[in-house]
């Protein structure tokens, strides 16, 4: 895949804030009206590694042959390992956005998704989602080997490596962080406005941001919400 300089990618291993930071950045890239596009926040942003019909994988073009139509600014996400991301990502002037999570929370929440979710392995229970954890067997990889390259990286100028944690404490400065490596520049009201929209119950109850309005038919093994909790324990 060729990277643009002019894409933004949000990269995190599963269930870390990855659509939280999608819907900051999507607001702060296309403006108040983002919403007035006819098109949900997961169809705005194009997964690479997904197929345009997650029902039919092998006949269906995957997102990183989407993205090559898109006209800039493109919006991306991935949930792969740098080692399987374009070798142009670091080369390019490409903006990364990687958003890391407490990896108790993070572990938590991709076993509820599995549990709901008919693409993923179907865990029996806890016991054998964490052996597969901690031996980096689960999909998606290691979390560890997922987050320490991003975190070498974090001192490189296109890379922005962000604390789920630290979105909690203070959604405001996090926003205000988020826009100055974007190059944005947002007044007040917008700040107010973006933190608003943002906040877990906005977001939770927004069509446009929720998954579980969309009726996706790979969320049907068990009835867990998309956006269950939210919550950090740091």
């Amino acid at each position: 895949m060729e990277i643009r300089s002019s894409d933004v990618i949000v990269i995190t291993w599963p269930k870390s804030g990855t659509t939280w930071m999608q819907y900051i950045v999507t607001q702060l890239i296309c403006g108040k009206n983002c919403e007035d596009q006819n098109s949900t926040l997961f169809e705005r942003n194009i997964s690479l590694e997904f197929a345009r019909n997650p029902m039919e994988p092998n006949n269906s073009e995957g997102g990183y042959k989407i993205a090559a139509e898109l006209p800039p600014p493109r919006l991306l996400k991935s949930h792969l390992k740098s080692s399987m991301l374009p070798s142009s990502l670091l080369d390019s002037k490409a903006k990364v956005i990687y958003v890391v999570r407490n990896p108790k929370d993070a572990a938590v929440s991709f076993f509820n998704f599995c549990c709901m979710n008919t693409s993923l392995p179907p865990y029996k229970d806890w016991s054998e989602f964490f052996e597969h954890f901690y031996d980096g067997l689960l999909p998606y990889g290691d979390w560890f080997e997922h987050v320490l390259p991003w975190w070498e990286k974090r001192n490189e100028p296109n890379v922005l490596f962000m604390k789920y944690e630290d979105m909690k404490k203070n959604l405001q400065d996090a926003v205000l962080r988020i826009s100055k490596f974007l190059e944005k520049s947002i007044s007040e009201e917008e700040l107010g406005d973006i933190c608003e929209k943002s906040s877990f119950d906005a977001m939770k109850n927004n069509p446009y941001s929720n998954p579980d309005y969309m009726g996706i038919p790979l969320f049907t093994r068990q009835p867990i919400p998309f956006m269950r909790k939210g919550s950090c324990h740091l």
